[in-house]
């Protein structure tokens, strides 16, 4: 099953030997480009890599143009498919515009559908992307990302989807309010993976509004590593989403947040992450211990099986879109009065604070009707892993 959904990588701006903030012109945008889950698990037929578009602002961007430059590919060993609404150019480029535009702050995951040829194995050569759009762009040197293509070893191979969070659809938190961040977590692998252990960063202005039971905090709570050693994650080519009776390969982790009521208004929040590991390669305070060194368990994989085929793509970035502060109604001043005697009031004074509203968090096109119904199925409390029906963007 092959579409299904991760991503990673850093891009920094080198001026004259330092690293220096560069000046915006008056309606300019920030594209980068990052490329990630280019290896695909030996055994399976293929996987959704990821392509991340994050305009760091300070505008939104129209008119965008990805290029997809497959010259590199060795098409004996891999093919990239799902290009086909695009504008072939011949030569192994391809061309593809964007419907929406980029709104600033906003991290855009796009599908990379790898398919492997049968049998192929090793280096399969390399993808380069670059954008471009009608809204100046003063960093180029982040327009653009080159990855390696491969056929790794035998194992497991965990992605991760993290869509950016809104109150519901595209409507902004307030400041003061609280909402979803949600994390999609999927095995792409060859082998199965039992226990799954996810870390949450959460960016600035941000906390978490309750403690949840398999998690690790630190202080002022904003950050968090939540383990679980029930999840079992079949490979995804072994669930057919048409047969209830297979195993899944797929399931959301989610957690409720707070955002401060001293937040900046109207203004996107960045640096979140999510980070997904199997178990074995995470936090394992969870698991229950051997019933005696050497007895039918072993920290240690077999060999030549990888815990992880391509951990580049087990992390995403996020950005949580915040609405305006709130504008206090302006009491009309009267007309002065002689000060009246004071008497004694039988209303009591309201104490405490109301209970948080929660809302589902938006990003993609393809999650939100879904997100309303993970939060209908899970319930509250730590992300539990359930089926998903649907493909990803």
């Amino acid at each position: 099953m092959l579409s299904r959904v991760g991503i990673a990588a850093a891009v920094g701006l080198l001026v004259g030997g330092a690293f220096a903030v560069p000046a915006f012109a008056d309606a300019a945008a920030d594209i980068e480009v990052k490329l990630a889950g280019t290896t695909i698990a030996a055994g399976a037929p293929g996987k959704t890599g990821h392509l991340s578009l994050i305009n760091h602002g300070p505008n939104d961007a129209t008119g965008v143009a990805i290029t997809y430059t497959l010259t590199g590919l060795d098409s004996t060993k891999v093919s990239l498919t799902g290009l086909t609404a695009c504008d072939d150019k011949g030569a192994g480029t391809v061309v593809c515009k964007l419907d929406t535009v980029l709104k600033a702050g906003q991290d855009l995951d796009l599908p990379l559908q790898w398919v492997a040829k049968t049998g192929a194995t090793g280096g399969a050569g390399e993808i380069t992307v670059s954008v471009a759009s009608d809204t100046a762009d003063p960093v180029s040197a982040n327009n653009t990302a080159t990855a390696p293509v491969a056929i790794g070893g035998p194992g497991a191979d965990l992605r991760l989807f993290a869509p950016d969070v809104y109150l519901e659809g595209t409507k902004p938190i307030p400041p003061g309010g609280t909402g979803i961040i949600w994390a999609y977590v999927q095995n792409q692998g060859a082998t199965p993976v039992t226990g799954v252990t996810v870390t949450i960063a959460l960016p600035p202005h941000l906390w978490f509004t309750e403690t949840l039971a398999g998690c690790v905090y630190n202080q002022p709570m904003r950050r968090a590593v939540c383990s679980r050693d029930d999840i079992k994650l079949a490979p995804a080519s072994e669930d057919d989403p048409e047969d209830e009776e297979d195993p899944t390969s797929a399931g959301w982790f989610y957690w409720r947040v707070k955002v401060s009521a001293d937040a900046p208004g109207s203004k996107p929040l960045t640096g979140g992450t999510l980070t997904a590991t199997p178990i074995e390669a995470g936090v394992t305070a969870a698991r229950a211990p051997a019933v005696a060194p050497g007895a039918f368990f072993t920290a240690k994989a077999p060999a030549g099986i990888a815990v992880d085929v391509d951990p580049i793509d087990n992390i995403d970035e996020y950005t949580v879109f915040v609405g305006a502060k709130a504008t206090p109604t302006p009491t009309p001043s009267s007309t002065r009065t002689p000060t009246p005697t004071p008497t004694r009031s039988t209303t009591a004074s309201p104490t405490g604070s109301s209970l948080p509203v929660t809302g589902a968090s938006g990003g993609s096109p393809g999650t939100v009707a879904a997100i309303g119904l993970m939060t209908l199925l899970l319930g509250s409390g730590l992300v539990v892993v359930a089926r998903r029906r649907r493909d990803l963007p």
